[in-house]
C-alpha cells in the first residue's frame, strides 16, 4: 500500500505531483513545496478567473484542502475564491467549497471537499483585475482510505498472518483485523 507523505490524527496529506497556474509568473511549485515563506502567483498582470489546479497523480478520497496565503504582502488578492474537483482531465470541475478570506487572512483556510478526486483547483472567478497569490495549497484525504496497512507497517512480529491490517496495531480507522 502506497502512503502519502504526512499523516495527522485521522488524516493524510496526500501527494501533490504537479501545480499548475493559468497565468504563470514564477514557480507553480513554490505552491506544493512544504514552504510558507514561498509563493506562486499569476501576477503581475492581473486577468479574470486566475486558478491554480493541482495534480495527484491517480483518484484519490479527498477529505479536505488548506490554503495558505502568502506571507510577505498582499493578502488581499485572495477575496473570494472557489475549490472545484474532478476525476479526469476531460471531466468538468465540480465546485466543493466556495469562500471569501478576510483581507489580512494567513491560513489554514481549510474547507471540507469530502470526493474522489485527482485533480483539485483553486479559482478567483471575477471580471478582470485578479492575482492568484498562494503560499500554500495542501490536499488531505481520509487515513481509512489507505487501508489495509500490512503487518510490516505496523509490527515486526512474525506472529501476525501478512493479512493482518492497521486495525491490529491502533488504528481504528482502518477496521478490524481480517485474520
Amino acid at each position: 500500500c502506497t502512503v502519502a507523505a504526512a499523516w495527522l490524527d485521522d488524516y493524510l496529506k496526500l501527494t501533490v505531483l504537479a501545480a499548475t497556474l493559468s497565468e504563470t509568473n514564477g514557480d507553480s511549485s513554490a505552491c506544493i513545496d512544504g514552504e510558507l515563506d514561498t509563493f506562486c502567483s499569476t501576477g503581475p498582470t492581473q486577468t479574470s478567473s486566475p486558478s491554480l489546479v493541482l495534480d495527484l497523480g491517480a483518484t484519490h478520497q479527498v477529505s479536505h484542502v488548506k490554503l495558505y496565503n502568502r506571507r510577505d504582502c498582499c493578502q488581499s488578492h485572495l477575496g473570494y475564491y472557489t475549490i472545484s474537483y474532478r476525476v479526469a482531465s476531460g471531466d468538468g470541475w465540480t465546485q466543493c467549497a466556495g469562500d471569501r478570506a478576510a483581507a489580512n487572512a494567513l491560513g489554514p483556510l481549510q474547507h471540507a471537499c469530502p470526493h474522489q478526486a485527482r485533480y483539485v483547483k483553486v479559482e478567483l472567478p471575477g471580471a478582470e483585475g485578479r492575482i492568484l497569490e498562494l503560499a500554500e495549497v495542501e490536499v488531505w484525504g481520509p487515513f481509512s482510505s489507505m487501508c489495509p496497512i500490512t503487518r510490516s507497517f505496523c509490527t515486526r512480529s512474525p506472529s501476525l498472518p501478512d493479512n493482518c491490517n492497521c486495525g491490529d496495531c491502533g488504528y481504528p480507522a482502518c477496521g478490524d483485523c481480517d485474520c
